[in-house]
Protein backbone atom coordinates (compact mmCIF):
# COMPACT_ATOMS: atom_id res chain seq x y z
CA UNK A 1 0.00 0.00 0.00
CA UNK A 2 2.84 2.40 0.84
CA UNK A 3 4.42 1.72 -2.52
CA UNK A 4 1.17 2.63 -4.30
CA UNK A 5 1.00 5.89 -2.34
CA UNK A 6 4.56 6.78 -3.29
CA UNK A 7 3.88 5.97 -6.92
CA UNK A 8 0.67 8.05 -6.95
CA UNK A 9 2.49 10.98 -5.34
CA UNK A 10 5.25 10.68 -7.92
CA UNK A 11 2.79 10.70 -10.82
CA UNK A 12 0.65 13.44 -9.24
CA UNK A 13 3.56 15.88 -8.86
CA UNK A 14 4.74 15.51 -12.47
CA UNK A 15 8.39 15.60 -11.35
CA UNK A 16 9.30 13.06 -13.98
CA UNK A 17 8.57 15.54 -16.78
CA UNK A 18 10.59 18.49 -18.02
CA UNK A 19 9.47 21.88 -16.70
CA UNK A 20 7.95 23.06 -19.99
CA UNK A 21 5.39 20.21 -19.89
CA UNK A 22 4.95 20.22 -16.13
CA UNK A 23 3.27 23.66 -15.97
CA UNK A 24 0.61 22.71 -18.50
CA UNK A 25 -0.28 19.56 -16.57
CA UNK A 26 -0.35 21.43 -13.26
CA UNK A 27 -2.77 23.99 -14.77
CA UNK A 28 -4.93 21.17 -16.12
CA UNK A 29 -4.93 19.47 -12.72
CA UNK A 30 -6.00 22.73 -11.04
CA UNK A 31 -8.78 23.13 -13.58
CA UNK A 32 -10.06 19.57 -13.08
CA UNK A 33 -9.61 19.47 -9.29
CA UNK A 34 -10.15 22.97 -7.89
CA UNK A 35 -8.81 23.42 -4.38
CA UNK A 36 -10.53 26.73 -3.68
CA UNK A 37 -13.80 27.04 -1.79
CA UNK A 38 -16.29 29.90 -2.24
CA UNK A 39 -15.45 31.10 1.28
CA UNK A 40 -11.70 31.10 0.52
CA UNK A 41 -10.97 29.23 3.75
CA UNK A 42 -7.39 28.39 2.81
CA UNK A 43 -6.58 32.03 2.10
CA UNK A 44 -8.46 33.09 5.23
CA UNK A 45 -6.28 30.85 7.39
CA UNK A 46 -3.17 32.20 5.68
CA UNK A 47 -4.20 35.80 6.36
CA UNK A 48 -5.25 34.92 9.91
CA UNK A 49 -1.70 33.69 10.52
CA UNK A 50 -0.47 37.20 9.72
CA UNK A 51 -2.57 38.80 12.49
CA UNK A 52 -0.36 40.06 15.28
CA UNK A 53 -2.51 42.25 17.54
CA UNK A 54 -3.74 40.39 19.50
CA UNK A 55 -1.76 37.28 18.55
CA UNK A 56 -3.88 34.22 17.82
CA UNK A 57 -3.27 30.84 19.38
CA UNK A 58 -4.76 29.06 16.39
CA UNK A 59 -5.57 30.78 13.08
CA UNK A 60 -7.67 27.77 12.05
CA UNK A 61 -9.88 28.12 15.13
CA UNK A 62 -10.17 31.86 14.45
CA UNK A 63 -11.48 31.19 10.92
CA UNK A 64 -13.80 28.44 12.16
CA UNK A 65 -15.07 30.85 14.82
CA UNK A 66 -16.04 33.21 12.01
CA UNK A 67 -18.36 30.47 10.74
CA UNK A 68 -20.14 30.33 14.11
CA UNK A 69 -23.19 32.60 13.70
CA UNK A 70 -24.23 32.93 17.36
CA UNK A 71 -25.53 35.10 19.01
CA UNK A 72 -26.06 36.91 15.68
CA UNK A 73 -24.41 36.73 12.30
CA UNK A 74 -23.20 40.34 12.44
CA UNK A 75 -20.52 41.32 14.93
CA UNK A 76 -21.66 43.31 17.94
CA UNK A 77 -20.49 46.91 17.96
CA UNK A 78 -18.86 47.78 21.28
CA UNK A 79 -18.23 51.37 22.29
CA UNK A 80 -14.55 52.24 22.04
CA UNK A 81 -12.53 54.06 24.68
CA UNK A 82 -12.99 57.73 25.45
CA UNK A 83 -11.08 60.16 23.20
CA UNK A 84 -8.68 61.33 25.89
CA UNK A 85 -7.56 57.76 26.60
CA UNK A 86 -6.95 57.08 22.91
CA UNK A 87 -5.03 60.36 22.49
CA UNK A 88 -2.80 59.44 25.44
CA UNK A 89 -2.05 55.98 24.05
CA UNK A 90 -2.65 55.69 20.27
CA UNK A 91 -0.33 52.70 19.76
CA UNK A 92 -2.99 49.93 20.18
CA UNK A 93 -5.19 51.61 17.57
CA UNK A 94 -2.29 51.77 15.11
CA UNK A 95 -1.37 48.14 15.73
CA UNK A 96 -4.96 46.99 15.20
CA UNK A 97 -5.03 49.13 12.05
CA UNK A 98 -2.16 47.10 10.63
CA UNK A 99 -4.19 43.92 11.08
CA UNK A 100 -7.33 45.41 9.57
CA UNK A 101 -5.85 45.09 6.10
CA UNK A 102 -5.62 41.33 6.57
CA UNK A 103 -9.05 41.07 8.18
CA UNK A 104 -10.74 42.87 5.29
CA UNK A 105 -9.34 40.28 2.88
CA UNK A 106 -11.06 37.47 4.82
CA UNK A 107 -14.54 37.14 3.25
CA UNK A 108 -16.15 35.75 6.40
CA UNK A 109 -14.93 38.66 8.50
CA UNK A 110 -15.96 41.35 6.03
CA UNK A 111 -19.42 39.81 5.61
CA UNK A 112 -19.97 39.94 9.38
CA UNK A 113 -18.72 43.50 9.75
CA UNK A 114 -21.20 46.33 10.38
CA UNK A 115 -21.27 50.06 9.62
CA UNK A 116 -21.32 50.83 13.35
CA UNK A 117 -18.07 48.95 13.86
CA UNK A 118 -16.54 50.80 10.91
CA UNK A 119 -17.67 54.12 12.40
CA UNK A 120 -16.07 53.18 15.73
CA UNK A 121 -12.82 52.27 13.97
CA UNK A 122 -12.85 55.61 12.14
CA UNK A 123 -13.53 57.34 15.47
CA UNK A 124 -10.54 55.56 17.04
CA UNK A 125 -8.36 56.51 14.06
CA UNK A 126 -9.45 60.15 14.34
CA UNK A 127 -8.58 60.18 18.04
CA UNK A 128 -5.24 58.48 17.34
CA UNK A 129 -4.57 60.96 14.49
CA UNK A 130 -3.80 58.14 12.06
CA UNK A 131 -4.55 59.54 8.60
CA UNK A 132 -3.76 56.32 6.72
CA UNK A 133 -6.18 54.31 8.84
CA UNK A 134 -8.88 56.97 8.42
CA UNK A 135 -8.46 56.89 4.64
CA UNK A 136 -8.50 53.10 4.39
CA UNK A 137 -11.55 52.82 6.67
CA UNK A 138 -13.51 55.43 4.73
CA UNK A 139 -12.60 53.69 1.47
CA UNK A 140 -13.71 50.36 2.99
CA UNK A 141 -16.99 51.97 4.11
CA UNK A 142 -17.48 53.48 0.65
CA UNK A 143 -16.96 50.13 -1.11
CA UNK A 144 -19.63 48.42 1.01
CA UNK A 145 -22.60 49.27 -1.20
CA UNK A 146 -25.15 47.81 1.21
CA UNK A 147 -24.07 50.19 3.98
CA UNK A 148 -25.79 53.56 4.18
CA UNK A 149 -24.74 56.30 6.54
CA UNK A 150 -28.37 56.93 7.42
CA UNK A 151 -28.65 53.41 8.86
CA UNK A 152 -25.94 53.95 11.48
CA UNK A 153 -27.61 53.73 14.87
CA UNK A 154 -27.13 56.25 17.64
CA UNK A 155 -24.24 55.04 19.85
CA UNK A 156 -25.96 56.30 23.03
CA UNK A 157 -22.75 57.25 24.84
CA UNK A 158 -22.90 58.56 28.37
CA UNK A 159 -19.69 60.55 27.87
CA UNK A 160 -20.54 63.82 26.10
CA UNK A 161 -17.04 64.28 24.72
CA UNK A 162 -17.09 60.84 23.12
CA UNK A 163 -20.58 61.45 21.76
CA UNK A 164 -19.49 64.78 20.23
CA UNK A 165 -16.44 63.26 18.53
CA UNK A 166 -18.53 60.37 17.16
CA UNK A 167 -21.20 62.75 15.87
CA UNK A 168 -18.56 64.91 14.18
CA UNK A 169 -16.96 61.81 12.67
CA UNK A 170 -20.30 60.59 11.30
CA UNK A 171 -21.03 64.05 9.85
CA UNK A 172 -17.58 64.13 8.24
CA UNK A 173 -18.21 60.72 6.65
CA UNK A 174 -21.52 61.92 5.21
CA UNK A 175 -19.86 65.09 3.92
CA UNK A 176 -17.04 63.05 2.30
CA UNK A 177 -19.53 60.80 0.54
CA UNK A 178 -21.56 63.80 -0.65
CA UNK A 179 -18.42 65.35 -2.10
CA UNK A 180 -17.49 62.08 -3.81
CA UNK A 181 -20.94 61.64 -5.34
CA UNK A 182 -21.18 65.31 -6.25
CA UNK A 183 -24.30 65.82 -4.14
Amino acid sequence: MERIRKMAAYLWNFRYLPMKYRWRLIKLRRLLFPTETPLHLRHSVRFARALRHPPLNSPVLFVLGLLWPFPTWKFAAELPLRPRLIVKNPKPVRLRGDDLHFLRIIPLWSSRDTPERALYRIYEAVCAEDGDLIASEIQYFWCKTSWATINITDPECKDQEQYAVMAATAEAIVECFNIITGG
